[in-house]
Protein backbone atom coordinates (compact mmCIF):
# COMPACT_ATOMS: atom_id res chain seq x y z
CA UNK A 1 0.00 0.00 0.00
CA UNK A 2 1.40 3.39 -0.94
CA UNK A 3 0.82 6.82 0.55
CA UNK A 4 -1.49 7.48 -2.39
CA UNK A 5 -3.72 4.61 -1.32
CA UNK A 6 -3.67 5.72 2.32
CA UNK A 7 -4.73 9.22 1.24
CA UNK A 8 -7.59 7.81 -0.84
CA UNK A 9 -8.71 5.71 2.11
CA UNK A 10 -8.48 8.74 4.40
CA UNK A 11 -10.64 10.82 2.07
CA UNK A 12 -13.27 8.06 2.00
CA UNK A 13 -13.32 7.87 5.80
CA UNK A 14 -13.44 11.67 6.01
CA UNK A 15 -16.36 11.84 3.60
CA UNK A 16 -18.28 9.24 5.61
CA UNK A 17 -17.60 11.07 8.86
CA UNK A 18 -18.71 14.45 7.50
CA UNK A 19 -21.83 12.88 6.00
CA UNK A 20 -22.64 11.28 9.35
CA UNK A 21 -22.11 14.62 11.12
CA UNK A 22 -24.56 16.28 8.77
CA UNK A 23 -27.08 13.49 9.31
CA UNK A 24 -26.64 13.67 13.09
CA UNK A 25 -28.26 17.12 13.04
CA UNK A 26 -31.42 15.41 11.78
CA UNK A 27 -31.32 13.11 14.81
CA UNK A 28 -30.99 16.11 17.12
CA UNK A 29 -34.05 17.69 15.55
CA UNK A 30 -35.99 14.40 15.60
CA UNK A 31 -35.29 13.98 19.31
CA UNK A 32 -36.38 17.55 20.04
CA UNK A 33 -39.50 17.05 17.91
CA UNK A 34 -40.38 13.80 19.64
CA UNK A 35 -40.09 11.68 16.49
CA UNK A 36 -37.55 9.34 18.11
CA UNK A 37 -36.96 8.32 21.70
CA UNK A 38 -33.79 8.68 23.76
CA UNK A 39 -32.72 5.05 23.14
CA UNK A 40 -32.78 5.55 19.37
CA UNK A 41 -30.86 8.80 19.74
CA UNK A 42 -28.26 7.13 21.97
CA UNK A 43 -27.84 4.34 19.43
CA UNK A 44 -27.21 6.91 16.69
CA UNK A 45 -24.69 8.71 18.90
CA UNK A 46 -22.90 5.42 19.53
CA UNK A 47 -22.54 4.86 15.80
CA UNK A 48 -21.32 8.41 15.35
CA UNK A 49 -18.69 8.00 18.05
CA UNK A 50 -17.34 4.83 16.42
CA UNK A 51 -17.05 6.52 13.03
CA UNK A 52 -15.45 9.56 14.70
CA UNK A 53 -12.93 7.29 16.41
CA UNK A 54 -11.97 5.73 13.07
CA UNK A 55 -11.67 9.16 11.48
CA UNK A 56 -9.49 10.55 14.25
CA UNK A 57 -7.16 7.55 14.21
CA UNK A 58 -6.57 7.73 10.47
CA UNK A 59 -6.20 11.52 10.76
CA UNK A 60 -3.38 11.01 13.23
CA UNK A 61 -1.70 8.54 10.89
CA UNK A 62 -1.92 11.04 8.02
CA UNK A 63 -0.48 13.71 10.32
CA UNK A 64 2.46 11.41 11.09
CA UNK A 65 3.05 10.80 7.38
CA UNK A 66 3.60 14.50 6.85
CA UNK A 67 5.97 14.99 9.76
CA UNK A 68 9.53 15.47 8.55
CA UNK A 69 12.25 12.98 9.44
CA UNK A 70 14.86 15.43 10.71
CA UNK A 71 14.56 16.75 14.25
CA UNK A 72 15.30 20.33 13.17
CA UNK A 73 12.43 20.25 10.71
CA UNK A 74 10.01 18.58 13.15
CA UNK A 75 10.11 21.59 15.48
CA UNK A 76 9.42 23.95 12.56
CA UNK A 77 6.65 21.67 11.27
CA UNK A 78 5.00 21.57 14.70
CA UNK A 79 5.27 25.34 15.03
CA UNK A 80 3.70 25.90 11.61
CA UNK A 81 0.93 23.43 12.39
CA UNK A 82 0.54 24.35 16.05
CA UNK A 83 -3.25 23.90 16.21
CA UNK A 84 -3.15 20.54 14.49
CA UNK A 85 -0.13 19.41 16.53
CA UNK A 86 -1.83 20.37 19.79
CA UNK A 87 -5.08 18.67 18.85
CA UNK A 88 -3.33 15.52 17.71
CA UNK A 89 -1.00 15.24 20.68
CA UNK A 90 -3.82 15.84 23.17
CA UNK A 91 -6.25 13.44 21.52
CA UNK A 92 -6.90 9.89 22.58
CA UNK A 93 -5.32 8.81 19.32
CA UNK A 94 -1.83 10.18 19.72
CA UNK A 95 1.04 7.76 19.52
CA UNK A 96 1.57 7.89 23.27
CA UNK A 97 -2.12 7.43 24.09
CA UNK A 98 -2.47 4.41 21.79
CA UNK A 99 0.69 2.80 23.13
CA UNK A 100 -0.45 3.33 26.73
CA UNK A 101 -3.91 1.97 25.93
CA UNK A 102 -2.36 -1.11 24.33
CA UNK A 103 -0.04 -1.63 27.31
CA UNK A 104 -2.99 -1.45 29.70
CA UNK A 105 -4.99 -3.88 27.58
CA UNK A 106 -2.05 -6.25 27.36
CA UNK A 107 -1.70 -6.21 31.17
CA UNK A 108 -5.42 -6.87 31.52
CA UNK A 109 -5.21 -9.69 28.99
CA UNK A 110 -2.29 -11.33 30.80
CA UNK A 111 -4.18 -11.01 34.07
CA UNK A 112 -7.16 -12.81 32.54
CA UNK A 113 -4.90 -15.61 31.31
CA UNK A 114 -3.41 -16.03 34.81
CA UNK A 115 -6.89 -16.18 36.33
CA UNK A 116 -7.97 -18.83 33.80
CA UNK A 117 -4.97 -21.03 34.64
CA UNK A 118 -5.80 -21.05 38.37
Amino acid sequence: MSLKHVKQYYLQIQEQYFQLLADSKDYDEALKGGFIDQAQYDQAQSILSRVKENYERISYIIYLFYQPNRDKKVAKFNKQNKGIHTAMSESNYSKEAILKENEDLLKEFKKLIKEMKK
